[in-house]
């Protein structure tokens, strides 16, 4: 029987998505007082989620010849991040825009937030971010808990060791099993880290798909360089 003391509150789960949009070329052919109008509908859309949800966005042009823009978004609401790409999609610049890639996933670490305070992770801080989907292997499912958390203990301390920040807790909720998600100052000090990932994970981890490179860019400055 309850004695009337109030529980622990139950934080809500955040939810992390990563979507890589392509912009068509179309859009070019816009007279250039319609791009103006249609660049303002698009980042006031953009700007009108700024209290509900956290986003970072990173330019992917010239890296890779399907996507863009490569925009991170962090919300305790999947609908809301579905309202958002469904508005964004239909104002403005948006209506060029095309998802090439979206890997979706529940954070189960730190928070996330836009200033990091005790127990929590800000993203956006690093210059290059690089992110990876990855599946569980039959070795990571028959592995014990503690082998597990001793794994991941080891990728964290390594990425830390050399100045990275690995994005933490990226549980997919898609068809991938875990997302990394790691900022570099330098593309050398990821490509170092990542020469050690086959030693750091064995035969539990297995890539699924390319790994996306991104470079940090205010949205607003990213669509007025593309035209």
């Amino acid at each position: 029987m309850s004695d009337g003391t109030p529980g622990p509150s139950k934080v809500e789960a955040q939810y992390v998505q990563y979507v890589l949009w392509r912009l068509d070329p179309m859009y070019h052919n816009l007279e250039s007082n319609e791009r103006i109008v249609a660049k303002q509908h698009f980042v006031g859309t953009w700007e009108s989620f700024q209290s509900r949800a956290l986003f970072v966005s990173y330019a992917v042009t010239g890296l890779r010849s399907d996507c863009d823009i490569l925009s991170m978004r962090v919300s305790t609401s999947l609908e809301l991040l579905q309202d958002m790409t469904t508005r964004l999609q239909s104002s403005g610049t948006g209506r060029f825009l095309s998802t090439s890639y979206s890997f979706l996933a529940r954070a189960s670490g730190p928070r996330y937030a836009a200033k990091a305070g005790p127990g929590e992770f800000a993203p956006g801080q690093g210059r290059y971010l690089f992110l990876s989907p990855w599946t569980h292997t039959a070795e990571w499912h028959g592995a014990e808990p503690e082998t597990r958390a001793t794994m991941e203990r080891a990728l964290e301390e390594e990425a830390a060791r050399r100045g990275l920040r690995l994005h933490p807790g990226l549980r997919g909720l898609d068809e991938v099993d875990e997302l990394l998600a790691v900022e570099a100052d330098k593309p050398e000090e990821y490509l170092e880290f990542a020469d050690q990932m086959d030693a750091l994970r064995g035969q539990t981890h297995s890539q699924a798909g390319p790994t996306f490179v991104g470079i940090l860019k205010d949205l607003r400055d990213h669509i007025d360089t593309r035209g």
